[in-house]
C-alpha cells in the first residue's frame, strides 16, 4: 500500500472540484460541470484508495476513472466553450466527436487514449484563445493557462518527460496540484463572453 500522504492532493482536487461545480452550477454550464464532477469522483476514489482502503476494486476504479474522467472533462470543457460562444452546430459536433473518442478509447485504450487526451487539450487551447473581447496578449495568456494541464500531462505525471528527474511522490503531488489549479482556472476561462 502506498503512503497515506498520497491522499492529500487527491483531496485538493476534490475541494477544487466542489468549488468549481458550485460556480458552474450557478452559471448553468452543465457540460463543464459534468466533466469536473467526473474528475472529482475519480479524485474521491483516489483519496479513499490512498487514505482508507486499497482493495483491488478501489484501485481499479481509481485508475480507470482517472484516465476516462480526464479525457471526458477536457472534451466537455471544449463543448461548453463552443456552447458559450453560441457555435450552435460546432458544439453538437464536438459532443458527437467526444462520444466517438470515448468509444475508441475504450475499445483501443493503449493505442489511442494518449493521443485523444493530447488532441482534446489542443482543441481546448485553441477555443479558449478564440474568445472575443480579448486582445492578443490576453488570448496568449488564456491559452497558456488552459495549457497547464497538457504541460503537466506531458512532463511531470508518471511516465512524463521529466518523470525520471523527479521523485515519484513529488511527481504525483505536483501533477495533482496542476489538475486542481486547472479545474479552478477553467471556471474563469470558459465563462460565457459578452457577445
Amino acid at each position: 500500500m502506498l503512503p497515506a500522504h498520497y491522499a492529500i492532493t487527491e483531496v485538493l482536487i476534490v475541494a477544487s472540484s466542489i468549488y468549481s461545480i458550485y460556480l458552474l452550477k450557478g452559471r448553468k454550464e452543465f457540460f463543464a460541470l459534468i466533466g469536473v464532477m467526473l474528475i472529482g469522483i475519480a479524485a474521491t476514489l483516489g483519496a479513499i484508495r490512498y487514505g482508507f482502503n486499497s482493495s483491488e476494486t478501489i484501485i481499479k476504479l481509481n485508475m480507470i476513472s482517472g484516465i476516462y474522467s480526464g479525457l471526458t472533462c477536457i472534451g466537455l470543457v471544449c463543448v461548453q466553450m463552443a456552447f458559450n460562444l453560441q457555435w450552435k452546430y460546432i458544439y453538437k459536433l464536438l459532443l458527437a466527436i467526444l462520444v466517438i473518442s470515448l468509444i475508441v478509447s475504450i475499445v483501443w485504450p493503449k493505442q489511442f487514449i494518449f493521443y485523444l487526451i493530447l488532441t482534446w487539450s489542443l482543441i481546448s487551447i485553441l477555443i479558449v484563445m478564440d474568445y472575443p473581447n480579448h486582445n492578443t496578449l490576453q488570448k496568449i495568456l488564456r491559452g497558456m493557462i488552459m495549457s497547464i494541464l497538457l504541460i503537466g500531462f506531458l512532463t511531470i505525471r508518471k511516465n512524463g518527460l521529466l518523470a525520471d528527474f523527479i521523485n515519484p511522490s513529488m511527481s504525483f503531488h505536483l501533477y495533482h496540484v496542476v489538475i486542481a489549479v486547472w479545474i479552478f482556472a477553467i471556471t474563469k476561462l470558459i465563462k460565457k463572453p459578452q457577445i
